[in-house]
């Protein structure tokens, strides 16, 4: 499981609805009610704002939605530092690149160290592109791919373009 290999580091799970969120920390609840996981989907919660405005701890899980983490300076401890930083799941694939760097970013603010990883539905992530994009489909004679991760990571490239076009 991801979260024990990540328990010295702190680490922020980015989903992309509050709903997702939600399930996200309750399932890592049940699987191990010893972890402590913090829930912040809404920046403009006091009580939620404390997740974040304390150092983040080794073992520390935060699960957020993009919009409550956008603009917060998450800052994370001594011990979180020595043992790699801040690790990063994003849950879903953004419309656009921007965001995903954005949320890959935080693993490397001021100096500080962290790593970051994707972890997708494909069946979600083939139906959110599809319902985007209706023109560019799987079945696109001209490509042939052998891994579905290269399907997507393809699928974006194109609707990126096609977005930057319509600019």
């Amino acid at each position: 499981m991801i979260i024990r290999c990540y328990s010295q580091c702190g680490l922020l799970v980015i989903c992309e609805t509050r709903l997702d969120a939600k399930t996200i920390s309750k399932q890592i609840q049940r699987a191990d009610p010893t972890l402590l996981v913090r829930l912040y989907t809404d920046n403009t919660d006091a009580v939620e704002s404390n997740v974040v405005g304390n150092r983040i701890q080794s073992g520390e899980i935060i699960v957020a939605t993009n919009l409550a983490g956008r603009g917060t300076d998450l800052k994370t401890s001594p011990n979180v530092e020595k043992n790699g930083g801040l690790h990063v799941c994003l849950t879903y694939l953004p419309n656009n690149l921007r965001v995903e760097d954005q949320a890959f970013g935080r693993t490397s603010r001021q100096g500080q160290r962290g790593t970051s990883q994707m972890i997708l539905s494909s069946q979600r992530t083939f139906e959110q592109l599809t319902s985007i994009h209706p023109e560019y489909s799987i079945t696109n004679p001209r490509k042939t791919f052998t891994h579905a991760m290269e399907i997507i990571c393809d699928w974006r490239q194109e609707a990126e373009r096609i977005h930057l076009e319509r600019m």
